[in-house]
């Protein structure tokens, strides 16, 4: 109880008054205790998705207050992307936005179901995902292209600065895979083009996690190349040249369509998109997809 008041900024007591309040309005405990937590009764669990509406339409009004300025407005800003693309989006996006809009606070929120399900219903602002993850009912703006590189510990004693496909293909591999088994999309690349099923030894979630275990190891890690430029010499990572290139993906950020109504959102749309080189207006990008590329990689290069 003393948790949920705090959620909402009212004493404990508070908290308990309301309580009371609404078992005696629906006749139902709503919240039982179980063990040393309290958990929803059967009704309490039915209330939840009218809950959810009943707060997205209180979330609109909030929004809608006609305050357009960002050097005054106070606003949270929800936004959905994997460790990677949100660690390119805040490295760009934060310096300016403090001076610009110092009373915006952003929330970030792992790339899953459960927030794509919180973006369809406008509980999410902005999600970041890569072209063949788009909604097509939502506008989109691409915002970078994703190059890949091969990755391996410095001292790695298995293989030089080059890796013929034999060699790739019997290294055992660490691979990131986000929501609920999304692979990456050069996999079924690799296995179209080459007949190629890596031996994956490790697989986690979080594309950080997949630098830093691969370090004092033999394995292998594909990973985005603009992330080894940024983390490769604190992982102690080395690139290594592939004898093919993998085909590059775009990232790009969509946005709830509601931002037409909503001056600031629709500020922070146009300030990313300049953020990261673009020109200004809410045009809807089209749709991005990998061509395959067969042939050397880009020269490896240790990190900065």
């Amino acid at each position: 109880m003393s948790q949920a008041a705090k959620c909402v900024s009212v004493t404990q007591s508070a908290m308990s008054a309301a309580l009371s309040k609404l078992r005696l309005h629906y006749n139902d405990e709503l919240l039982q205790p179980h063990g040393k937590i309290m958990v929803l009764t059967p009704f309490g669990r039915s209330l939840i998705p009218v809950v959810q509406d009943a707060m997205r339409l209180v979330r609109k009004v909030a929004v809608f207050s006609g305050e357009k300025d960002p050097a005054t407005i106070a606003r949270t800003l929800i936004i959905s992307g994997s460790d990677f693309s949100l660690d390119i989006l805040l490295d760009k996006v934060t310096p300016g936005l403090e001076k610009q809009a110092p009373g915006v606070r952003i929330k970030c929120l792992p790339n899953t179901p459960r927030s794509e399900e919180g973006f369809l219903k406008g509980a999410v602002d902005i999600r970041v995902v890569p072209a063949h993850l788009r909604l097509p009912a939502y506008p989109a703006q691409p915002l970078f292209e994703n190059e890949y590189a091969c990755v391996v510990w410095k001292d790695n004693s298995l293989v030089t600065d080059e890796v013929s496909l034999n060699e790739f293909a019997e290294m055992g591999h660490v691979r990131v895979v986000l929501g609920l088994g999304r692979l990456p999309t050069y996999e079924p690349w690799l296995q179209s083009i080459f007949g190629l099923v890596r031996r994956i030894e490790i697989e986690v979630n979080s594309f950080r996690t997949a630098m830093r275990i691969v370090k004092g190891t033999q394995r292998a890690l594909i990973c985005q190349k603009m992330y080894f430029e940024l983390y490769g010499e604190e992982c102690e990572l080395r690139q290594v040249l592939l004898p093919f290139a993998i085909p590059p993906s775009t990232v790009l950020m969509q946005w709830n369509a509601d931002a037409r109504r909503d001056p600031f959102l629709a500020w922070f749309v146009d300030y990313v998109r300049s953020c990261f080189g673009g020109a200004a207006g809410m045009a809807s990008a089209p749709e991005g997809s990998c061509k395959p590329s067969v042939g050397r990689g880009t020269s490896p290069k240790r990190s900065r």
